[in-house]
């Protein structure tokens, strides 16, 4: 059984509810590494966590090596699994500070999960239990994984904390965004607290002139190659009077 894909010789995809790597829940959950140092990119649904734990243990070889988990936003399918990977990780959590603060106190209303449990894209028992976070990145801020930079970029929009993570590497510039910006330049605009279409069309602009060359989105495909095209295309939306165009909702298979 496949448990992961490599996508790039810095990153591999431990966890994917789209592709059935782990909970249908999940968004793509990334593993960063280089020079046997580890980090998370996103924590998926928190719901059965062992299926991404066992993912993450072939990819990595062993669980201490995983030495960070950057979140990129705290909404369920990202953020949810942090409290039951943490307890067999012993890793640092990163976020912007508005992010940290939702993870470790932020209520359903503040999270979006009253409308996603009402929507039905959560079960209606679904819950996310908080837990602490450990460092708050300033936008522009820099931490290294292995011997890669990787760049924190504030992207308030999707959530009102939203961030990007951006790393140079030997092949490439890579970002991770989160919910921020899709292939294909679509956002992802919502009915919930913190989701601002001003504040996204303003924060995108961070995006401009970056050089990516991939692109690793939340969900949906990502871009092995000219990944500013799909930023550019966004900000192309974001000149336009209408709101840009969103993904359209994905079925999952619900096992």
């Amino acid at each position: 059984m496949t448990r992961f894909i490599r996508l790039h010789e810095n990153v591999t995809l431990v966890g994917s509810g789209e592709l059935g790597l782990s909970h249908y829940l999940d968004c793509h959950v990334y593993l960063l590494h280089d020079a046997e140092d580890y980090a998370l990119i996103d924590a998926g649904s928190g719901v059965e966590s062992e299926r991404l734990l066992a993912n993450v243990t072939e990819a990595a070889g062993d669980l201490s090596r995983i030495r960070l988990l950057l979140l990129t936003h705290c909404h369920g399918d990202h953020a949810g699994g942090v409290h039951p990977l943490r307890t067999h990780c012993d890793f640092q959590v990163v976020s912007s500070p508005w992010e940290i603060e939702m993870l470790e106190r932020g209520s359903d209303e503040d999270l979006g999960l009253v409308q996603a449990r009402f929507a039905g894209t959560y079960p209606a028992d679904y819950k996310l239990t908080h837990s602490r976070g450990d460092v708050s990145l300033g936008d522009g801020d820099r931490l290294k994984v292995g011997n890669l930079t990787v760049e924190a970029i504030h992207t308030p929009g999707h959530t009102r904390g939203s961030v990007c993570y951006q790393v140079s590497t030997g092949s490439g510039v890579l970002l991770f965004s989160g919910d921020t910006v899709f292939r294909g330049g679509l956002i992802q605009l919502l009915n919930t607290p913190g989701s601002d279409l001003g504040e996204y069309r303003r924060s995108a602009q961070a995006l401009a002139g970056r050089g990516i060359d991939c692109l690793f989105p939340g969900h949906g495909l990502w871009a092995l190659r000219h990944g500013q095209a799909h930023i550019d295309k966004m900000l192309y939306y974001f000149r336009r009077s209408a709101v840009p165009p969103m993904p359209q909702p994905i079925e999952t298979v619900r096992v």
